[in-house]
């Protein structure tokens, strides 16, 4: 990170250094100032670019990230059962660290844990919590379990819920029990896991906290408010946090990816935008130590600029795209939902003339 600190300050004298030729010329100020705006849009473009080329690929292939085997023995994982939950266990695995499986079902934890420990000789510990509970029934519990573990070197805070649909804050379907239960494991399950973790990191001064949020959290998402929300939440507590413990060698990284294959986001084949969850983990790993905030996939970091450069360059646009993008995917909604319930409709018709005249034949 300090080269990417220096990378800025040159950029600062970069831009010192032609301001003061062209004041000693004898130019007018229009053009003056005409020629330190395309320096300054110039060399924060080089900038970001270089950033971003660095941190995904030059600074991991010179090996200036961090390997998660050195920063302990352990792992822990909520949500290790399926999609990225799963996925950093298995290469957090590869990479020779035993593996907390932290998930409310015992079957599929002790699945992966047998999985685990076969196929990669390591040991695992399975811990069964239901998120959706208020934390002051399982954190007492949860402490007890992890205080058993030496040496814990990384916490991925990955369990989270979205909607199954578009739903306006208004609606009848976003109870207080909806709400409880999304703020309880979008929210309350990563606050709970941190808050017992870091004291034991705090221990060896020695650490990885990885927030797993969503790009939600930097364009927000109309129809999915709540869920939007809670990833700026996570969002604003990795970013406070890397600075208030800005002196220790513990890492808070928060990851804010577009869609990836999984059940949450119905894609089911991975494509240059989409990618599996073996893919942006790989990417993932990869990035420890060098991005504390990022997308990480490579093609979800290209957006993400170019979205920043619209709010800078025309206020208020990124915000209209959102909306259009949001109504689109509720008329989308409304109109599978239509479909569903005619072929549904229809289909129960049919049933009903068949029950009928198997009845008629009965009576005859």
């Amino acid at each position: 990170m300090a080269n990417l600190q220096h990378n800025r300050y040159f950029c600062g004298l970069l831009i010192s250094i032609f301001t003061s030729a062209y004041i000693l010329s004898d130019k007018t100020i229009v053009n003056f100032l005409g020629i330190v705006f395309i320096l300054f849009l110039m060399i924060q473009f080089g900038s970001k670019t270089y950033t971003g080329v660095y941190t995904t690929w030059i600074g991991p292939y010179l090996g200036h990230n961090i390997n998660p085997r050195s920063l302990g023995r352990w792992a822990i994982v909520s949500g290790a059962t399926d999609g990225l939950g799963l996925e950093y266990s298995r290469q957090l695995a590869a990479n020779r660290m035993n593996i907390v499986l932290v998930s409310r079902s015992p079957e599929k934890l002790a699945r992966v844990a047998a999985e685990l420990e076969d196929e990669f000789k390591i040991e695992t510990k399975t811990i069964v919590v239901d998120f959706s509970r208020s934390p002051t029934e399982y954190f007492e519990f949860l402490r007890d379990e992890l205080g058993k573990l030496e040496n814990i070197g990384i916490l991925v805070n990955n369990v989270g819920i979205c909607y199954d649909k578009p739903i306006p804050f208004d609606s009848t379907e976003v109870s207080l029990n909806f709400m409880q239960t999304l703020i309880n494991i979008n929210i309350f399950a990563a606050l709970t896991l941190t808050k017992i973790v870091l004291p034991f990191m705090m221990e060896r001064n020695k650490g990885a906290i990885i927030n797993i949020g969503s790009i939600t959290s930097e364009i927000g998402l109309p129809f999915f408010s709540l869920y939007s929300s809670t990833k700026s939440f996570i969002q604003q507590f990795t970013a406070d946090l890397s600075k208030e413990y800005f002196n220790t060698k513990i890492i808070f990284q928060y990851q804010y990816p577009s869609y990836i294959t999984s059940k949450m986001s119905n894609f089911k084949k991975p494509t240059l935008f989409v990618p599996s969850p073996k893919s942006y983990v790989q990417y993932a790993l990869k990035s420890l130590g060098l991005q504390t905030s990022s997308p990480i996939w490579p093609w979800h970091r290209i957006v993400i600029p170019l979205i920043h450069g619209y709010k800078f360059l025309m206020p208020g646009f990124t915000d209209d795209v959102t909306q259009f993008y949001a109504k689109c995917f509720w008329i989308g909604y409304l109109k599978r939902k239509i479909k569903r319930d005619k072929k549904q409709a229809y289909s129960n018709k049919q049933g009903d003339r068949e029950s009928c005249q198997c009845s008629q034949s009965v009576t005859i």
